[in-house]
């Protein structure tokens, strides 16, 4: 069995659902004394920060992926700035978690990732 990491994980889950960072962060298992939304959040600064060092090391498309992945469907302002600032043509839509509005519950999509 592959060994998923905490980026890969959201990754694939933003790739497919619209998910607020405490969504996100239920994906995973109880973490000390971490709240959700905390959780969440930082996987997307992972992730943006991972998006960064693509675009840096010449790997511009997947970057911009990430970017754009972490936008649409992880309503991450910051990737939206560096979109514009690239000149990636996005705009803004409404933002709903597909998770909070019952699109998807939480233990399909965890047995969907794991």
């Amino acid at each position: 069995m592959v060994e998923i990491t905490a980026t890969d994980l959201a990754l694939k889950a933003l790739s497919k659902y619209k998910l607020c960072s405490k969504c996100l962060g239920k994906l995973y298992y109880d973490i000390g004394y971490t709240e959700n939304e905390e959780i969440g959040e930082s996987v997307k600064i992972v992730l943006y920060m991972e998006a960064h060092k693509h675009i840096q090391e010449g790997n511009y498309n997947h970057g911009v992926e990430i970017l754009r992945i972490l936008f649409e469907n992880g309503n991450f302002y910051p990737a939206y700035l560096s979109l514009k600032e690239l000149n990636v043509d996005v705009e803004k839509k409404e933002f709903l978690c597909d998770l909070c509005n019952g699109k998807v519950d939480l233990n399909s999509l965890k047995e969907e990732f794991e």
